[in-house]
């Protein structure tokens, strides 16, 4: 999840950059609705294969020391 948003963080500003370089202000925001959508789609396309994909991975009991 951490390299998530420092990933998303860091290349978002840049790529919203380009994309106003190359045409306007209103087009670089109109875009980012689609972008995010983009997203979260794809975060539910994984969560329907979380259960059976947590089930691959070794149980690990966790203990406080």
């Amino acid at each position: 999840m951490v390299v998530q948003n420092l990933l998303g963080a860091s290349t978002a500003p840049v790529a919203m950059g380009k994309i106003y370089d190359l045409t306007n202000i209103q087009t670089a925001l109109s875009v980012l609705p689609f972008v995010l959508l983009v997203g979260a789609l794809l975060f539910w396309a994984g969560s329907r294969y979380y259960v059976k994909d947590l089930g691959k991975v070794a149980h690990i009991a966790l203990e406080a020391e």
